[in-house]
């Protein structure tokens, strides 16, 4: 429980969940609620140069890592490309080797996260009612 912010969730090994650092009375433990095989719609940003094959690069490291691209495009403009990309992925760590693995591709500036938009609205969820 946070000071005035509702709760916050940290992973296990978070600096953060340190006994030293949150008394027990504002610990709460959870839980995901999610099958083995369930997978999470996450839209990405990828900046970088515009050069022959990157995008044929960066769908081949996603490809690699068993990462379903639900929808992916690519514009350019004086020489810089943007891309957006909607990937599935299982949790975290995986997304967060995804995310690496694009980072490695030649010519690629900076690839980020989406944050999904405030409202509560239907507006940045998927085909299930889950947030993209």
């Amino acid at each position: 429980m946070t000071q005035g912010r509702g709760v916050s969730v940290h992973q296990a090994d978070c600096a953060n969940t340190f006994p030293d650092r949150v008394p027990p009375e504002r610990r709460v433990e959870v839980e995901w609620n999610t099958r083995p095989d369930e997978v999470f719609p996450v839209r990405l940003i990828i900046y970088g140069s515009d050069r022959p094959g990157i995008l044929a690069d960066i769908t081949k490291v996603i490809g690699a890592l068993k990462v379903n691209i639900r929808s992916a495009g690519m514009a350019s403009e004086d020489k810089t490309a943007r891309g957006v990309f909607l990937v599935e992925v299982p949790n975290v760590r995986r997304l967060e080797e995804t995310l690496a693995a694009i980072q490695r591709v030649k010519g690629v500036a900076r690839v980020e996260r989406q944050q999904q938009s405030g409202g509560g609205g239907a507006a940045g969820r998927d085909g299930r009612g889950r947030r993209a």
